[in-house]
C-alpha cells in the first residue's frame, strides 16, 4: 500500500509533525569505549565530539572517501571514555571503527539488545517529557537545580550560582551532596550515578525527589519574602 493511501500510517506521521508522537526506535546502538574512544569517534564523524560533555549527545554523521554520507547517527557520550552510538546498522558500524582505530585503545560492541530505546518526537514533544519525569527539561536537554527548586521568583534569580550551590550543598548530606554534583554539575544521568555512588537507580531516583522536596520546603520561607538563610 502506498503511503499516501495508508490512512493509519498518515495519521500517525502526522501526529507528530504536529504533536507529539512515541514510538520504539529500531536503529542499533554501539557501546565505544576505552582511552582513545574520543580520537576515533572524531576520525569517524564530522562534528566536534570534544565539545560534548559527559551526559549530552550529538546529532552527526560519518562520510566515506567520496564526502558522501555513509549514515547518520546520535553520540551519546556517557562517562568519560564511553560511548554510545546510535546507528542504523550496527554490524555495518563495527567494521568501519575497526577500519579507522589504527593502534587506538578503543573496543566497540553492539548492546543492541541489552536495552530498548524509544523515541518522542514532535513540536509537543517537550511538553509531554515534562509531564512524565521527575525533573524537568529545559529545550537544550538540561535541568538546572535552582529551576527545580525555584518557583520563578527573582530574589533566587538575583544570587550568584556560586552562592546558590553553596547555600543548597551546606543544607544537604555527604552523600546528597555527592548526588547533587553528580546530576547537576557533572549533568550525569541517573543510571550512571547510582554507578559512581554504588547503589541502584532507583535508589538515586528516591533519593534525589526526597533531597529536592527538602530543599522546596526549606526555601519556602524565601518565596514569601522572608530570608532562606533563617529556613
Amino acid at each position: 500500500m502506498l503511503f499516501k493511501e495508508d490512512t493509519v500510517a498518515r495519521a500517525d506521521a502526522m501526529a507528530i509533525r504536529q504533536g507529539v508522537g512515541f514510538y520504539r526506535w529500531t536503529h542499533d546502538l554501539v557501546e565505544i569505549t576505552g582511552k582513545d574512544a574520543l580520537e576515533v569517534l572524531q576520525k569517524i564523524y564530522i562534528s566536534d565530539l570534544s565539545k560534548v560533555p559527559v551526559g549530552k549527545s550529538k546529532y552527526t554523521a560519518s562520510l566515506d572517501e567520496q564526502g558522501e554520507i555513509i549514515d547518520d547517527v546520535i553520540v551519546m557520550h556517557m562517562a568519560e571514555g564511553l560511548y554510545w552510538v546510535s546507528d542504523l546498522y550496527g554490524p555495518r558500524l563495527l567494521p568501519w571503527i575497526e577500519k579507522h582505530k589504527g593502534n587506538a585503545d578503543i573496543q566497540a560492541m553492539i548492546i543492541t539488545y541489552d536495552y530498548d530505546m524509544y523515541a518522542v518526537q514532535g513540536p509537543d514533544s517537550l511538553k509531554a517529557m515534562n509531564a512524565l519525569l521527575d525533573a524537568p527539561v529545559d529545550e537544550t536537554g538540561e535541568t538546572d537545580l535552582a529551576d527545580l527548586l525555584g518557583e520563578d521568583d527573582p530574589e533566587l534569580e538575583r544570587q550568584e550560582r556560586g552562592q546558590w550551590m553553596e547555600w543548597i550543598l551546606s543544607r544537604v548530606t555527604p552523600q546528597e551532596k555527592q548526588l547533587l554534583l553528580l546530576r547537576y554539575e557533572e549533568r550525569l544521568g541517573q543510571r550512571e550515578t547510582a554507578r559512581r555512588l554504588g547503589v541502584s537507580q532507583m535508589q538515586v531516583s528516591r533519593m534525589e525527589r526526597r533531597v529536592l522536596e527538602r530543599l522546596r520546603t526549606m526555601l519556602r520561607p524565601a518565596w514569601a519574602g522572608k530570608d532562606p538563610a533563617a529556613a
